[in-house]
C-alpha cells in the first residue's frame, strides 16, 4: 500500500505544479470579455485531466525521428548491485507505418533489425522489431541465440537443484563455463496521459528462455536461478512526468520466474533524457534507474542503479 501511496502522491504533486505553472504564466494584462474572463477564472481553478484523444501540445509525445531510414544505435551499460558492464550495438531500418495528421497516430513507426547485446560472460545476438502503432501504445518483440562464456569469471553456472547456494560471494569464487541458449520475449507498453505533462505506462514483459545442459542455471541477466527451459514474466508500472528535455518519476517492478517459483519486487526512480541533433538524424540519449529491492534473494532491503548511455544515428 505504501508503494501506491507514494505513486499517488507524486501524481498529486506534479498537478499541483502544471497548475502553479499556469497561473504563473497568465497574462493580467489582457482584458478579454467578459465571458472568457469567468471561463479563465474557472479553468485557473480547476485542474484538466486531458483524455487519451486529446494530443494536440502533448510534450510527452517526445520528439521522434519517424522518417524512413537506416539507423544505427550504441549504448554503454553500467550497473551496481549486482555489478556489471557491458555495450549494446543494434542496426535497424524505420518504416513510417501511417502518414496521417491525427494526433493520435504522432509518432508512429516500425523498426526492424539486428541487435548484439555484450555483457560480461554472455553475449545475445538476434533480431528484434519495435512497433509504434499509436502514440498511446507500444510492442516489442525479439529473438536471441544466447552464448555464455568465462569472461571475467562469469560464465554459465549449471545447478542440480533449484535450492543451491548463489549467494553473491559463491557466484564471485565461482568460475563459469561455456554454454548456448534462446532467449525469446514479447513486451506490450500503454500508456494513458493526464493534463499534457504526466505519463502512466505499464510495461509487460513475456521470457522465454532456455540455457545450458544443467536442469537448472544461474541467470546473469536478472541474478535469479532459472530452469533449463524457462519462462519469466516481468511488469512494470511507472509514472512519469515531463520537464524539458527529460521524463523523471517512480516505478514498481515485479519479475516472477515460473520454473523456480522465485517472485522478486523493487521501487525505482527513472531519469530519462533524449536530445536531437542535425535535424533530428543524431540523438544522444542517458537512462538512470535506481531503486530499492523489497523482494529479491540475496538482494532484499538493498539499493541497486543501473543506467545506459548512447548514441543514434540515421545513416541513410
Amino acid at each position: 500500500m505504501r508503494i501506491y501511496s507514494i505513486m499517488i502522491a507524486f501524481i498529486v504533486f506534479s498537478l499541483y505544479i502544471n497548475a502553479q505553472t499556469n497561473l504563473e504564466n497568465t497574462n493580467d494584462d489582457l482584458a478579454p470579455p467578459l465571458n472568457t474572463a469567468l471561463t479563465n477564472n474557472i479553468n485557473e481553478n480547476i485542474i484538466i485531466i486531458t483524455p487519451i484523444t486529446n494530443y494536440n501540445i502533448n510534450p510527452l509525445a517526445k520528439i521522434v525521428n519517424t522518417n524512413s531510414g537506416l539507423f544505427i544505435d550504441f549504448s554503454v551499460l553500467g550497473k551496481y548491485n549486482p555489478v556489471n558492464l557491458g555495450f549494446d550495438f543494434k542496426i535497424f531500418y524505420r518504416f513510417k507505418m501511417i502518414k496521417s495528421e491525427n494526433p493520435i497516430f504522432k509518432g508512429n513507426h516500425l523498426d526492424i533489425g539486428i541487435e548484439n547485446i555484450f555483457r560480461a560472460g554472455y553475449n545475445m545476438i538476434g533480431a528484434y522489431a519495435k512497433v509504434v502503432p499509436f502514440i498511446f501504445m507500444e510492442l516489442d518483440v525479439k529473438s536471441y541465440y544466447n552464448i555464455s562464456y568465462n569472461g571475467l569469471d562469469s560464465g554459465y553456472i549449471g545447478l542440480n537443484d533449484k535450492n543451491e547456494d548463489t549467494s553473491p560471494s559463491f557466484i564471485e569464487e565461482t568460475k563459469g563455463g561455456n554454454a548456448s541458449g534462446y532467449f525469446l520475449s514479447i513486451a506490450p507498453t500503454f500508456k494513458v496521459i493526464f493534463n499534457e505533462n504526466i505519463e502512466i505506462a505499464n510495461r509487460t514483459e513475456i521470457n522465454f528462455l532456455s540455457q545450458g545442459t544443467y536442469p537448472y542455471y544461474f541467470n546473469r541477466n536478472n541474478h535469479v536461478v532459472h530452469a533449463k527451459n524457462d519462462i519469466e514474466i516481468l511488469n512494470e508500472i511507472s509514472i512519469l512526468t515531463y520537464i524539458t528535455p527529460i521524463k523523471v518519476g517512480p516505478s514498481y517492478s515485479i519479475l516472477y520466474v515460473k520454473g523456480t517459483d522465485i517472485l522478486t519486487q523493487s521501487v525505482d526512480l527513472n531519469l530519462d533524457f533524449d536530445k536531437y541533433f542535425l535535424s533530428n538524424r543524431l540523438k544522444l540519449y542517458f537512462y538512470l534507474k535506481a531503486g530499492f529491492y523489497i523482494v529479491k534473494p540475496y538482494y532484499a532491503n538493498s539499493t541497486f542503479i543501473s543506467a545506459f548511455l548512447g548514441v543514434q544515428y540515421q545513416i541513410l
